[in-house]
């Protein structure tokens, strides 16, 4: 009985030994790098204040957009035209979210409503030229550029086959649209 005692003695000195020998390795190493361990931690808030950040504005802007685009809708449909352009350029010219598309294409309906066609024109040229618009938006403005033009008193077949070539292409979502317009050209 004394033995086993003495040997729950010597291992709660053992355990308390390695305790401490424990405790002095933590706090090495919390010394050594403790710099690290609170830029990690300082640097993972921050991110996650910069990253709702960025989120909120996101969202501020994305509903501040569609206000004024829906405010242009609204004057259009009343038959503001100029309000309905000032506002439409607005949320064009911000580019900010995808309702800088809509307004685009938006604009040219209302550019040809109010007979302004070569500005129309201008328009869908630029929104297909442009990065800042996505793909597909390009790819709308594309396709009624061919439609204006093969709607146009003479015809400019040749900048149509050009601007449809690669919307023909197989594989390509605007394939049948494509296809469509160019067999509506002459041999």
């Amino acid at each position: 009985m004394a033995d086993d005692l003495e040997e729950l003695q010597r291992q709660a000195l053992l355990r308390e030994v390695d305790e401490e020998v424990r405790n002095d390795e933590l706090k090495a190493l919390w010394k050594k790098y403790r710099f690290y361990i609170i830029s990690a931690a300082v640097l993972a808030i921050l991110g996650a204040f910069v990253f709702e950040g960025i989120k909120y504005y996101k969202q501020e802007v994305s509903a501040r957009d569609s206000i004024a685009f829906t405010r242009a809708l609204n004057a259009a449909v009343e038959g503001d035209m100029t309000s309905s352009m000032i506002d439409l350029d607005a949320v064009m010219k911000d580019r900010a979210t995808g309702y800088a598309e809509l307004a685009a294409l938006r604009s040219v309906s209302l550019l040809e409503k109010a007979g302004q066609s070569e500005e129309a024109m201008a328009l869908l040229y630029e929104i297909r030229g442009t990065k800042d618009f996505s793909v597909p938006a390009r790819n709308v403005a594309t396709v009624a550029i061919a439609q204006r033009l093969m709607d146009a008193d003479k015809p400019d077949y040749a900048e149509v086959k050009k601007l449809l070539a690669p919307l023909a292409a197989e594989g390509s979502a605007w394939k049948d649209i494509a296809s469509e317009i160019l067999a509506a050209i002459p041999d």
